[in-house]
């Protein structure tokens, strides 16, 4: 051995002796994920439990080489790195496909060596065994250096959207046998990167899909072959956890995406009912952290989607379970009781926020998309992402000042209880039943004679004190004292 290496090996062993034994012990969880079988081993999300004094120095070492190492990473690797994140790539994405609508064509050191891990299931528990892929899952430095190990990633003659390890390739074509060809030929480029660098795609996770509007073709399949697999077709593949389908409709995502805001919805409900329960604030809070986190996941992308209804059901639903508002009060009332920007609203400010990062970034591809598309749009049903966006951004879009005067020109509030809609409301932290009955007497909409008749529960809307109309303006303001006690006593 020569003195390079012996002081090479001195120095390693001095690294050694240096981090604690407990820095390179993980335990790993092995969660089941939902609806899949128990004996399945791919049926478990793997959850790894690091060193706190281990994250930390790694957060320390992170901070110290990152900004060196992103600017070699190529710009299509958008996973954890600063002022990128999915909906970029979702959106760089969809984008590249409406473009092609409108063109008409079919468009995919030590410290991290002799680690040590448990897997725990339940109360039971494995030995420990020798971690041989080097970068620990929970690890800070794991998808940088990552992206450090894969930036040679060679060049192909279709677009790459790059997110940590999650690759699409697109190419768009008239000829589905030209789009065959370029697919394979630049996926047997891929797979001889990958196999020299040691790196093992799993062929049978690969999809491909095709996007067109030609509803002749709509069960079209494509043959594509991948590490001499021939790659399965897909109608709905996801992307980022986008659902996407041939047309760019979002349906199939939407409704997955109201299907788990409706079982959020279903916890926040054991919050409270019509007579106790959580205060507004409380409710309000956990709704917003519950609901809307996955109702507005990637809304940028599918903000112009013609089923955006099936979100809002959901979202409404939610504050009405805030609010105490009954079915029959009008949906305008709702955001004004919530303190919650109405759902539309609150997309488009999204939506404002996502392009105005994009084009700080102009050699992002999604600006040579927008600009081949021209001016002229080929396909008027389409209405595309980024024609919205540059109408919010001539209009120098601001959230509140939309809302405001949207709340005027529904003249929902005829009495002016909420001269600015942004502003909370009284009683946020009153008793749940107070707070209830005072929402359902600023609305209208409560069980007097008025509501219950055109409920069809009454068979006429008179008050006990002989009024023609038993209102909830009347009982506040009209009614003797000991009919409208009696009233809210029943």
């Amino acid at each position: 051995m020569d003195k390079e290496s012996k002081r090479k090996t001195l120095y390693e062993s001095r690294i050694r002796k240096l981090l604690p034994k407990q820095f390179k012990s993980t335990k790993i969880l092995a969660i089941l994920k939902p609806g899949k079988p128990s004996n399945d081993v791919q049926s478990y999300r793997p959850i790894a439990l690091l060193s706190v004094g281990y994250k930390l120095l790694k957060r320390l070492i992170h901070n110290r080489i990152s900004d060196d190492i992103n600017k070699i990473v190529p710009l299509e690797q958008a996973g954890f790195r600063p002022n990128r994140s999915c909906c970029d790539q979702a959106l760089a994405l969809t984008t590249h496909i409406e473009v092609g609508f409108e063109t008409g064509t079919k468009i995919i050191n030590n410290m991290l060596s002799s680690r040590l891990f448990t897997v725990v299931i339940g109360d039971k528990k494995s030995r420990q065994r020798v971690l041989n892929n080097e970068l620990p899952q929970g690890s800070v430095l794991a998808p940088l250096l990552f992206n450090l190990y894969t930036h040679d990633i060679p060049t192909t003659k279709v677009r790459k959207c790059i997110y940590a390890d999650d690759i699409y390739i697109v190419t768009q074509d008239k000829n589905l046998e030209e789009c065959e060809k370029t697919l394979t030929a630049d996926l047997t480029v891929l797979s001889h990167y990958l196999k020299q660098w040691r790196l093992k795609p799993n062929p049978e996770k690969t999809e491909i899909s095709l996007f067109h509007l030609n509803n002749r073709q709509a069960n079209q399949t494509i043959k594509v072959v991948f590490n001499n697999v021939e790659v399965r077709n897909s109608q709905n593949p996801t992307y980022l956890g986008v659902t996407l389908d041939r047309t760019l409709t979002y349906k199939e995502h939407l409704t997955k995406t109201a299907a788990k805001i409706k079982t959020r919805n279903n916890l926040i409900q054991k919050l409270a009912n019509s007579s106790w329960g959580a205060d507004a604030h409380t409710l309000r809070i956990s709704t917003l952290a519950l609901t809307y986190l996955v109702a507005e996941y990637c809304a940028p992308v599918w903000a112009n989607s013609a089923h955006m209804n099936k979100i809002d059901v959901q979202l409404n639903s939610a504050m009405r379970t805030i609010s105490g508002a009954v079915k029959s009060t009008p949906i305008q009332w709702l955001p004004l009781l919530c303190n919650i920007v109405p759902p539309n609203l609150r997309r488009m400010n999204l939506l404002l926020q996502e392009w105005t990062k994009c084009l700080k970034n102009t050699a992002l591809p999604i600006h040579s998309d927008c600009t081949n598309a021209g001016p002229l749009q080929r396909l008027k049903s389409r209405k595309l992402t980024w024609k919205l966006a540059g109408k919010l951004t001539t209009e120098k879009f601001d959230l509140m000042s939309k809302w405001t005067k949207d709340c005027r020109a529904d003249n929902i509030d005829s009495n002016h209880l909420f001269d600015q809609p942004m502003m909370q409301p009284p009683g946020f932290n009153l008793l749940r039943r107070q707070w209830i009955a005072l929402n359902r007497l600023r609305t209208g909409h409560e069980r007097t004679g008025l509501m219950m008749h055109r409920w069809g529960l009454s068979p006429t809307p008179q008050c006990d004190c002989g009024h023609h109309t038993q209102s909830a303006r009347h009982i506040v303001e009209e009614c003797p004292p000991e009919h409208s006690l009696g009233h809210w006593q029943s």
